[in-house]
């Protein structure tokens, strides 16, 4: 179904019984309640379990180039992960589009691996490890040097500085409800979906008339929350250190239950 955040404000407004069948809403009333919608998107952003979905998205590199601002309109021109957490996965894509293009993963880098690195401006063919650094705004000037990253857009850097051409990476990350432009914008969602954000908003607007929600609205609030958070659980690979493992080329055996020795 598609939803407006004008739908969705005049029902909570309704619920909540400050809006009576057929009467029209207040304009300051509108947008406070778009405000409210979008700090409610905004806050669920911050937890994994309330990305609808992980979306691969293939990005260009340019040669001897190594650090990229990613956000709306930036250099990865798309959605900005919340967090590293929000990466779920990396991958280095050679010859892309054509019939033998590969496509390699690549390690996710933590901030104690990036400090420990002594020369990070190191050249290579081929980058073998991406870190992203979180930005406080999405469509700032990048900061020089990204530890230095306190405000500004967040970015992307891939290590060693990539020299090849024709390059490119592929980006898994978490992708969220995006928030609403404006009252008339149309967005497609599913009726799970609009369900558990028309029900959590009608609690997030009841300060604003400082009313009681109804407790049908409080228990459909809390059910439809948990139900999508419990839907958007997603099962991955037992992750084991190598220590435990007999050394790097070892991993956890599907077949077997346990570990397992390559090479």
């Amino acid at each position: 179904m598609a939803v407006t955040a004008a739908n969705l404000i005049r029902t909570a407004m309704q619920d909540l019984g400050v809006l009576g069948a057929g009467e029209a809403a207040d304009g300051s009333h509108m947008q406070d309640g778009l405000r409210r919608l979008n700090l409610l998107i905004g806050a669920w952003g911050l937890d994994p379990l309330t990305a609808v979905r992980t979306q691969g998205e293939m990005f260009d590199v340019v040669p001897g180039k190594s650090m990229y601002s990613i956000g709306p309109g930036l250099d990865f021109n798309t959605q900005s992960p919340v967090g590293q957490q929000s990466i779920a996965g990396a991958a280095r894509v050679q010859r892309a589009g054509q019939q033998d293009s590969l496509e390699t993963p690549v390690g996710l880098m933590t901030y104690d691996q990036w400090i420990g690195i002594q020369v990070k401006n190191l050249q290579s063919p081929l980058f073998t490890h991406v870190l992203f650094v979180p930005g406080s705004q999405s469509n700032a000037p990048v900061p020089n040097p990204p530890e230095a990253l306190t405000v500004g857009a967040s970015v992307i850097i891939l290590w060693p500085v990539p020299t090849e051409a024709n390059l490119k990476v592929m980006l898994y990350s978490e992708k969220v409800i995006p928030q609403f432009a404006d009252l008339t914008a149309s967005y497609p969602m599913t009726d799970s979906y609009a369900a558990a954000v028309q029900y959590n908003l009608t609690m997030a607007m009841a300060p604003m008339f400082q009313v009681e929600p109804p407790p049908f609205v409080v228990m459909m609030a809390a059910k439809t929350l948990a139900s999508m958070k419990r839907n958007n659980y997603q099962f991955t690979d037992v992750a084991l250190d190598p220590m435990f493992t007999f050394g790097g080329g070892a991993g956890y055996d599907i077949y077997s239950g346990g570990t397992t020795r390559h090479g």
